[in-house]
């Protein structure tokens, strides 16, 4: 799940996560089910991710300020969109091929 949400792979996730543990940020713990496990925020990671929110608020707050009054929501209206055509794009990537059969192989399989 980590590795998707990084829109990535199983491996990404899973060097990402021992990365955030070998940090102290995560620990792990039981998943869902035998084949998986959980991840799950430590203090320390609690505390960095605040410190993190914090600052990112602060940077947003800062660009916000170059923009004249309403400029906020066409952006964020535009960011939207782009957002949305990631996703659509991405779900293509995901959608199994089917390679399309010849005419001459369906009649074949039909009649066989």
């Amino acid at each position: 799940m980590l590795g998707r949400a990084l829109a990535a792979n199983r491996s990404v996730g899973m060097n990402v996560a021992s990365r955030l543990e070998a940090e102290g940020l995560v620990e792990r713990g039981t998943g869902r089910d035998r084949r998986s496990k959980g991840l799950f925020i430590t203090p320390q990671g609690e505390n960095v991710l605040a410190d993190l929110i914090d600052r990112h608020e602060r940077a947003e707050a800062r660009l916000a300020a170059c923009l004249e009054p309403g400029e906020d929501r066409i952006l964020l209206d535009l960011l939207h969109k782009i957002q949305r055509g990631i996703a659509a794009e991405e779900a293509d990537l995901r959608r199994p091929k089917v390679a399309a059969a010849r005419p001459g192989r369906a009649i074949q399989a039909a009649e066989g």
